[in-house]
C-alpha cells in the first residue's frame, strides 16, 4: 500500500499537468479510466504476485481521475456555483465509496464461475466493466467542455468578436 501511495503522489505531481497541458482533461480521464480497466483485470486473473505488483503500479494512473474531474467541474462551474458542485462531487464520491464494499463483497460471493482464476475475480471484472463504462462517458463528453485549453480559446474569441461587434455596432451608429 505504501508503494502505491508513493506511486501516486509522484504521478499526480510529475506527470498530470504535463499530460493535461499535452492531451487536455478528457483524454487524461479517458486514459485514467483505461488503465482502470486494465488494472481490474490484471487483480482479477492475477495467478501471481508479479500481475498484483503491475496491477499496483497501475492503480496509480486511475488516481489522475478525481483532480481532472474537479478541473473540468472548476471550468464549467460560474463562480457562485464552485461550491455547490464541487459539494456534489464530493457526495457522489462518498456515495460510491460507501456503496461500493457492499457492491463488490456481493459480486464476490455471488458471481463466481468455474474459469475464473481465484475467488475474489469476479468483483475485479465488475470494477473493470464500471471502469469501461466510465470511458464511453468520458469519450462522450463534449471537447470545448471538457478540455480547458479549447475552452478557455472559445471564450476568448467570443470576447473578441463580442468586441469587434460592440465596435462595429458603435461605428455603424455613429
Amino acid at each position: 500500500m505504501v508503494s502505491i501511495g508513493l506511486m501516486s503522489m509522484l504521478a499526480q505531481g510529475l506527470l498530470l499537468k504535463p499530460l493535461n497541458d499535452r492531451i487536455g482533461e478528457r483524454r487524461v480521464l479517458i486514459f485514467a479510466m483505461s488503465v482502470g480497466v486494465l488494472h481490474c483485470f490484471f487483480y482479477g486473473f492475477a495467478k501471481n504476485k508479479m500481475l498484483i505488483f503491475v496491477g499496483g503500479a497501475l492503480v496509480s494512473f486511475t488516481f489522475f481521475s478525481f483532480p481532472t474531474i474537479s478541473a473540468i467541474k472548476a471550468n464549467n462551474a460560474d463562480e457562485n456555483e464552485q461550491g455547490i458542485v464541487q459539494g456534489a462531487i464530493y457526495s457522489c464520491k462518498s456515495f460510491a465509496s460507501a456503496i461500493g464494499p457492499f457492491t463488490f463483497r456481493f459480486a464476490a460471493e455471488n458471481l463466481q464461475v468455474d474459469w475464473m482464476p481465484n475467488i475474489g475475480a469476479s468483483m475485479w471484472l465488475v470494477a473493470a466493466v464500471l471502469y469501461a463504462i466510465s470511458v464511453v462517458f468520458c469519450y462522450l463528453m463534449p471537447e470545448e467542455l471538457a478540455n480547458s485549453k479549447v475552452a478557455l480559446a472559445k471564450k476568448k474569441n467570443l470576447e473578441e468578436e463580442g468586441l469587434a461587434g460592440m465596435a462595429d455596432k458603435l461605428l455603424n451608429v455613429t
